[in-house]
């Protein structure tokens, strides 16, 4: 019997191995380099997820909505934008103090609530997914407070602005009576 060389399949099965991963840095390479890219604002933020999503977009008509690779990189995207938003997040809540204005942690909290909505959009593991939901909920919970400190603190400050619309009309009259009966020194 003849021995097969084994050496052109091994240069073939390297070859072939070479093309997949030069398609794969064709398909997935841009994605990969904006995972890298750092953003420090929400609106940083808001503007990465939407450039990732054309990008995935593209990826999903290419290999489908079901490849692994797929949903794997786009489940990093997830990742990679909710630490963002959990970090923003906790930062707010630290940083928040007697001196601070309440609005601005309130719009910091809402915009990474909707920012969290978002990231369910994307095409997710179970993991991932998971994850974003708690997040969110937490998130959620954190945005609840804050807007019902913030109705708290203007029902106050309306009720304090408004003291005499809250004088009853007849302690009105006697007040009136009481200065009329004092001016006239009887």
């Amino acid at each position: 019997m003849e021995k097969l060389e084994t050496e052109g399949f091994v240069e073939t099965d390297k070859a072939q191995r070479a093309a997949e991963e030069d398609e794969e840095d064709e398909i997935f390479g841009e994605l990969v380099k904006k995972l890298k890219v750092d953003f420090y604002t929400l609106t940083q933020a808001v503007n990465m997820l939407e450039s990732m999503n054309r990008e995935l977009v593209q990826i999903k008509n290419k290999v489908g909505s079901t490849d692994k690779r797929y949903i794997m990189i786009s489940s990093a995207c997830a990742h990679r934008i909710l630490g963002f938003l959990i970090d923003t997040v906790n930062e707010a809540q630290d940083s928040f103090g007697p001196s601070s204005n309440l609005t601005d942690l309130q719009s910091t909290i809402g915009q990474a609530t909707a920012l969290t909505r978002k990231l369910l959009l994307l095409d997710l593991d179970g993991e991932t997914r998971v994850r974003v939901n708690k997040n969110l909920e937490t998130i959620e919970g954190v945005n609840r407070s804050v807007t019902a400190a913030v109705t708290v603190r203007a029902n106050r400050a309306a009720s304090s602005s408004n003291i005499f619309e809250q004088i009853p009309g007849w302690l009105w009259v006697v007040g009136v009576i009481f200065l009329l009966s004092m001016c006239s020194g009887k």
